[in-house]
């Protein structure tokens, strides 16, 4: 059952960008919405899903830089960070959002409507929105 969609795009930016913020706008909806109730997110985003469940806290953990594999040398800041810094604030507003890969392209059909609305967005080139 779908309870709502959006779709958009964001301006000079990666797929992965736009696939983490298609997770953060579903937590801004949930958030706004339903807060109190357990929600699962699902993205066929590996990009997405891990950044939220594995990368998240060790990025935060290092001031949004990625970790040096020498110690010495100078940390980069992460890719695509203002997103994530947002998406770390909405999970931090509500511990009860899951987020969980899916197969893409496998008729699953919420991931087929996702995408649908990918193309509608990419087709209209809807003109994103500040994150921040």
């Amino acid at each position: 059952m779908e309870i709502a969609c959006d779709f958009g795009a964001v301006a000079n930016s990666s797929n992965n960008a736009t696939e983490a913020v298609a997770v953060l706008q579903a937590m801004r909806w949930i958030n706004a919405n339903i807060a109190v109730e357990p929600a699962v997110i699902w993205s066929d985003s590996v990009y997405a899903v891990t950044g939220c469940n594995y990368w998240l806290p060790i990025w935060k953990a290092n001031g949004w830089k990625k970790p040096a594999p020498n110690p010495n040398l100078r940390r980069r800041t992460i890719a695509n960070d203002v997103i994530w810094k947002e998406i770390h604030g909405e999970l931090s507003r509500n511990p009860l959002i899951s987020i969980v890969w899916c197969k893409g392209h496998s008729g699953i059909p919420g991931n087929e409507r996702a995408d649908a609305l990918a193309d509608e967005g990419r087709r209209f080139r809807v003109p994103g929105t500040a994150v921040a």
